[in-house]
């Protein structure tokens, strides 16, 4: 069987005509009405009276997108399938690009596939710069911390997973809203280092009309700071645990004493500066610099060493 998640809050308008065209696509529908306080789950209720295909989860309360894609995850797994796809109920999505991921999935046995809109014709309609300019950041830092640069668009909600990867997938509390689409392309980087995992990318359309966003990007920028740090930390650690990976492992600890030693460089510089603390300014930023250029070649070295490995990792199915 396979299963489509379909993740719903206050989409009243979209939400019948997103289960409908995918009705003829999948086995089973599950749709997550994330405590909507519109009409989402008078309308899902009526169309699965009529559709046994068509499952409705209501979450007492208001989760958040995150939470609810692992309550959808769960349930699905409860039963016999074989392919999960999540989409999001405001129907920004082509029913073309979701039919085509499951189709090539089950051709091809596939684990994991993403979306990337960020290609000529892939946005529709006018996507809000805030959100745009949140994506770039967010596909700058995935790179950086998985040193996987094949990995665009971390924020797409476009997702297909196989049963044995759906069971590996776990959401932690600090993305229970926003932000899931990065960790789960992190967590899934992180978990192709102990098993073989078959990830690919598909260009796919999204559409932009008169949908009302519920990001906080101020929030969101500072999530992803925070747990990026982390998890290039535990990261390393993992990468340690492998002989393919060591080496890139170890130039990573070693980029992180670099940048250490060029904060405390620069503030040593400061403190000259600004204080009566005798000691040479010009000497400390020479310092800082240098440590600060070692900190790049040494993560540019990092990524090189493991290059025709990522490089096999997130290849593009169109």
């Amino acid at each position: 069987m396979n299963k489509l998640l379909i993740l719903a809050y206050n989409e009243e308008e979209l939400i019948g005509k997103t289960i409908e065209q995918n009705l003829n696509i999948f086995d089973e529908i599950i749709v997550i009405n994330d405590k909507s306080t519109d009409k989402t789950l008078e309308i899902v209720k009526t169309i699965s009276k009529k559709n046994s295909k068509v499952k409705l989860i209501n979450n007492e309360k208001n989760y958040g997108p995150g939470k609810s894609l692992k309550i959808g995850i769960d349930y699905a797994l409860t039963s016999n399938c074989k392919f999960i796809v999540k989409i999001d109920g405001d129907n920004q999505f082509e029913q073309s690009d979701i039919f085509n991921i499951l189709e090539i999935a089950n051709k091809h046995g596939i684990d994991f596939i993403k979306g990337d809109r960020f290609w000529p014709g892939g946005i529709i309609g006018k996507m809000p710069k805030i959100r745009f300019l949140g994506n770039a950041f967010a596909s700058l830092l995935i790179k950086f911390v998985t040193g996987n640069r094949n990995i665009n668009d971390p924020l797409n909600g476009l997702f297909l997973f196989s049963r044995n990867l759906a069971e590996e997938i776990e959401i932690p509390k600090m993305f229970n809203r926003y932000g899931y689409p990065f960790y789960i392309n992190a967590l899934i980087n992180k978990l192709s280092l102990r098993k073989k995992i078959d990830t690919k990318q598909y260009r796919n359309k999204i559409s932009y009309g008169t949908e009302i966003s519920h990001l906080n990007p101020f929030l969101i920028f500072i999530k992803l700071i925070v747990f990026s740090i982390t998890f290039f930390i535990s990261f390393i650690k993992e990468k340690l645990k492998y002989s393919d990976y060591q080496l890139s492992a170890l130039l990573d600890i070693s980029s992180i004493i670099s940048i250490l030693f060029s904060i405390f460089c620069l503030i040593r510089a400061f403190i000259i500066r600004f204080s009566f603390v005798e000691g040479n300014q010009g000497a400390w930023f020479i310092l800082f610099n240098i440590f600060l250029i070692l900190f790049f070649t040494l993560i540019l070295s990092s990524r090189k060493s493991i290059k025709n490995i990522t490089d096999n990792k997130f290849s593009y199915l169109n």
